[in-house]
């Protein structure tokens, strides 16, 4: 065979469509399945790593059960957020402010807005921002107070 086929239809000797062969047109459909192959393994490749970063953190923590909480309250994850952080906190023998920080830690990690009676990061902004000058104004009068008294 030389490449050259015949249409039945007009007789007609054509060379084959080299351009649809090599732009893929003919094979559509099992090109599509291959991509979508590859994306899904990629997918679950990086969906993998994400767990396992997950995972070593809250098992790097000597609470375990104090970061699993934590990092299901600042994700939203199983109804945890319609208990309080007070109520939580007494279930797992820690204050609630020790809940609330590592609250904040994972919320900071992983770049999530604060829900339910969380401050949202513009409080806490403003918050820190009030903290810092205060200090200032304690160190400037030398006392670590906020007022001085003759």
């Amino acid at each position: 065979m030389t490449g050259i086929t015949k249409d039945a239809a007009t007789e007609a000797w054509y060379w084959p469509d080299i351009a649809s062969q090599i732009d893929g047109d003919g094979e559509s459909e099992a090109l599509k399945v291959m991509i979508a192959g590859e994306i899904e393994k990629r997918a679950r490749s990086h969906a993998s790593a994400v767990c396992a970063h997950i995972i070593c953190t809250i098992l790097g923590y000597s609470n375990v059960r104090l970061a699993l909480t934590a990092y299901c309250i600042a994700h939203n994850i199983g109804g945890l957020s319609e208990e309080s952080i007070e109520q939580q906190a007494k279930r797992l023998g820690v204050t609630k402010q020790a809940l609330s920080k590592e609250v904040t830690r994972f919320r900071d990690v992983y770049d999530i807005e604060a829900m339910g009676a969380l401050k949202t990061n513009l409080a806490r902004t403003h918050y820190r921002d009030a903290q810092k000058r205060r200090n200032r104004k304690q160190e400037q009068n030398g006392t670590r107070k906020h007022f001085t008294f003759n």
